[in-house]
């Protein structure tokens, strides 16, 4: 029994192309193992459209210095260290944006950053309260929404001063927590 018939025309042209296309991928995906120089075959999708979300697990190993690590790379990595200092010291910097918010009138008065203006950093202070805010629990839990949501971008400054006023003050408490800080982002 041919079951194309019940099937509209242009559904069997989809199911045609996708057949077509799946072998296409097949056939290219056998001709990008071809041997190397050493006999082995290379590794599938390892330079594939010079694209890096195919990786081999010998390129996922390894480990960039910490000169090549990103602000987000290197929160991550303080939060896969360290994940039960991580709601105390949310909790800090939610209370640090509260004080800056409560006492800006003094703040603004006493602003000697010639980098950029202090509503360019009340601005920082805000949205990231917001993101602590909006995501609660789930940012305590996940290294990659905590490191994503908080130290990209611009972000990384207020959080980066953040992390070194926490330090300060929990620094008799925390001293391995305080070398990873100090080791990582200064």
């Amino acid at each position: 029994m041919n079951h194309a018939r019940y099937v509209p025309a242009p559904l069997t042209d989809c199911i045609q192309i996708m057949r077509t296309v799946s072998e296409a991928w097949c056939r290219h995906f056998y001709e990008l193992r071809k041997p190397d120089e050493g006999g082995g075959l290379q590794p599938p999708f390892s330079s594939y459209w010079g694209c890096n979300r195919f990786r081999t697990i010998q390129d996922t190993m390894q480990m960039n210095s910490l000169e090549q690590l990103t602000n987000v790379e290197r929160a991550k990595l303080l939060f896969d260290l360290f994940k039960d200092k991580i709601p105390g010291f949310l909790k800090f910097t939610k209370n640090t944006v509260v004080v800056l918010l409560e006492r800006e009138a003094e703040h603004r008065l006493s602003w000697e950053n010639k980098l950029f203006t202090f509503d360019f950093w009340l601005s920082l202070a805000t949205c990231i309260e917001e993101k602590i805010s909006r995501f609660g629990k789930s940012m305590e839990r996940s290294g990659f929404i905590f490191s994503e949501q908080l130290f990209d971008g611009y972000h990384a400054l207020f959080m980066t001063h953040c992390l070194e006023q926490y330090c300060k003050v929990n620094s008799p408490k925390n001293e391995k927590f305080v070398k990873a800080v100090e080791l990582l982002f200064e």
